[in-house]
């Protein structure tokens, strides 16, 4: 059956969507007033709360127990999801089955018909007392202590849900919610991550509302775990005492950035409270507590602060708060957190809270009494105080002589390497005044001792102080500057605080030598500079100069001396000149370079070039009437060489020629031009 379709948006659709629509301001939304909206035939809805864009939530009416509830609709878009009504039912079904104090209590859950379309809906317990949003919106700052009861309250619920293998997903403000009796539960349990999944495709949805108090690993994108709670309720905790919530940028993906490998900025002025913050904010979820872990921290760091203040509560007077209970010496340190004040004490996670401890009832009035029966009782009453006395006086002596002959005193047990807690279990039966101090530790890992004060088989007394030295883990490193470092200064710094180098790339540098560091960053955070702080074995990349880039060689052949120095030098090469040559190319002109064209060198590399005189030319001597052997010794003494001799060798030189061409005597030719001779035999002389 169809239940009374009513608005339900706040999600964006189309503008002519059937879910595209406002809570109406019908009389029929009022709370004092009946409706006619039904959901799962009994819960009568009235007024919607809260501006959810996800999820409408509506005060209600149980009808069947006249009980006022709150119901949550999940938007009919999400709901039509392939497979979400399945996951809807088995998440819902595992968080009914957790139950505890702090944690919203869901009565049921279901499936109905809104706007013609199918829903999903849960039915919590109504809580009025306004949420930690609600306070920090009126400018209502907590106390270190009231931080701390708040923060209790909250570990204890997230430890049972965690011990049942849920995780939250979304701890903010909103969802931190009071009662009418002042006790803070946690509210959309199993719920939050189920709808987060739906709207983003993935577990660790992030958006706007959610990013300032997401954990690292949800702003990377990585797989939501119980210690992203933790992480997020020490951002709210914080929050709620300073006025102030860290990390947040001017976009959601600046905010998510902001605080990737990036320590929880905690001021010392929050005094015990802040090393607790400190490390429950820790970037990588393996430094950081659990949920139990936290509540155990935070009952120590109580133990140091005054009482808290009742808070005020946005719908009711404020409620007297007990102090903050001290956690039992002799409980292990896996016990579940303590109960927070303003909580009935609770049992092991899962299990109902133990009897509320009332004040006896005062005295019923006595009847009267005669006088002289009066002077009887009190006559009685004064031999009775007499003996009482006498026998208490004996006891006293007894005890003072037993307290005077006893030791009192117990050696040091050797605590170093052992767990805080372990530690404090260990010494917690001999009345030392028991201090825990907490000191960063490269060598000790996070929540072991580091050292006792007096050491190991030293002698106390009761009543004498006790210093254990617990390690936070290793101290946080300040980034040096490494730009004009050499690779090997950069490395040896950076081992010297426990981080890394690794080479990025080798760009070439007109400006900066060989091996020297041109910039670096952490690649998970890119902003950081020097002077900030990482975390031991983070990696610093580094880029590092190859020097100026190789040169190709250009061909200069053919240029003058001036065109080719030029283009040397705008290239950064160097000229050498060697002794002009002789060649075929012009005068002036360069004729040969080394090395040659094409060829790469290093800026600065010289250049040699050879420049061209010109042809070397020499003149033919007069061969007229020279025998060969005459004419073969001219052609030599002027650089020239003789070719193809014709005629009779004993004759005398007719002709000379080069390439068939008839040479006269001083003729330029190319030293080394071939001469060809002819000889013929000189006419015989007239008688």
């Amino acid at each position: 059956m169809s239940e009374p379709e009513a608005p339900v948006s706040g999600r964006a659709t189309d503008s002519d969507g059937p879910d595209d629509i406002t809570v109406s301001a019908s009389p029929a939304t009022s709370p004092d007033r009946p409706s006619d909206r039904i959901v799962g035939g009994r819960y009568r809805l009235g007024a919607r709360r809260g501006i959810g864009l996800d999820i409408a939530i509506f005060e209600a009416v149980d009808l069947l127990t006249d009980r006022l509830v709150a119901v949550k609709i999940i938007h009919p878009e999400i709901c039509a999801s392939a497979g979400f009504a399945e996951r809807f039912s088995t998440t819902i079904e595992q968080v009914m089955k957790t139950r505890h104090p702090n944690l919203v209590e869901v009565l049921a859950a279901g499936s109905a018909t809104w706007s013609e379309q199918p829903v999903q809906y849960v039915v919590c317990e109504n809580l009025t007392g306004g949420s930690l949003r609600d306070l920090g919106d009126r400018g209502r700052m907590l106390s270190p202590s009231q931080g701390v009861m708040i923060a209790l309250d909250v570990c204890r619920g997230l430890d049972v849900a965690h011990r049942a293998g849920l995780v939250h997903g979304d701890i903010r403000p909103g969802n931190l919610v009071f009662g009418d009796d002042g006790r803070i539960r946690i509210a959309d349990l199993g719920l939050a991550m189920l709808v987060a999944g739906e709207v983003s495709g993935e577990s660790a949805s992030t958006s706007s509302d959610r990013a300032p108090y997401a954990s690292p690993e949800q702003a990377q994108g990585q797989p939501v775990g119980q210690k992203s709670d933790v992480y997020s309720l020490c951002l709210c905790v914080l929050e709620a005492v300073t006025g102030a919530l860290p990390f947040v940028g001017d976009s959601t993906v600046a905010t998510l950035a902001n605080r990737v490998d990036r320590l929880m900025p905690v001021s010392a002025d929050l005094g015990p409270l802040a090393a607790v913050l400190e490390r429950a904010g820790r970037p990588h979820p393996a430094d950081r507590y659990t949920a139990s872990e936290f509540g155990r921290a935070l009952v120590q760091a109580a133990e140091k602060l005054p009482r808290p203040a009742p808070i005020a509560l946005l719908s009711s007077p404020p409620v007297e708060s007990p102090p903050i209970a001290a956690p039992d010496p002799a409980a292990s340190p896996s016990a579940p957190v303590a109960a927070s004040p303003a909580a009935p004490p609770a049992g092991p996670p899962g299990m109902s809270p133990g009897p509320l401890v009332v004040p006896p009832p005062p005295p019923p009035p006595q009847p009267a009494v005669s006088p002289p029966l009066l002077r009887e009782r009190n006559s009685r009453r004064k031999l009775i105080a007499v003996v009482a006395v006498l026998v208490v006086a004996a006891a006293l002596g007894g005890a003072l002589a037993w307290v005077v002959g006893r030791d009192t005193s117990n050696l040091v047990p050797d605590l170093v390497g052992v767990h805080e807690g372990e530690a404090l279990n260990m010494v917690s039966e001999f009345g030392w005044d028991v201090v825990v101090a907490r000191e960063a530790s490269d060598d000790v890992e996070s929540g072991f001792v580091i050292r006792t004060e007096p050491a190991a088989d030293s002698s106390l007394g009761e009543g004498d102080a006790f210093t254990i030295t617990v390690s936070t883990g290793p101290a946080p490193r300040v980034l040096p500057e490494l730009v004009g470092l050499t690779v090997e200064q950069a490395t040896a710094a950076l081992v010297a605080l426990g981080l890394d180098l690794q080479l990025r790339d080798q760009p070439f540098s007109e400006d900066v030598a060989t091996g020297i560091i041109l910039a670096w960053s952490v690649p998970d955070q890119p902003s950081l500079v020097a002077g900030d702080t990482v975390l031991p074995d983070t990696t610093i990349v580094v880029s590092v100069s190859a020097g100026p880039e190789p040169r190709v060689v250009p061909d200069l052949t053919g240029f003058s001396l001036i065109d080719a120095t030029a283009q040397l030098q705008a290239l950064a090469l160097t000229v050498v000149q060697a002794p002009d040559e002789f060649s075929d190319q012009a005068p002036g002109a360069v004729m040969r370079q080394d090395p040659p064209p094409g060829a790469s060198v290093p800026r600065d590399a010289p250049i040699t070039i050879v420049v061209s005189k010109g042809p070397d030319l020499v003149a033919i001597p007069a061969l007229a009437d020279f025998n060969l052997q005459q004419a073969t010794d001219a052609l030599v003494a002027a650089g020239l060489v003789v070719g193809t001799v014709k005629g009779d060798p004993t004759g005398i030189i007719v002709l000379a020629e080069a390439n068939g061409v008839a040479l006269a005597a001083d003729t330029q030719l190319p030293r080394g031009t071939v001469v060809d001779l002819t000889l013929q035999l000189a006419p015989t002389p007239s008688p």
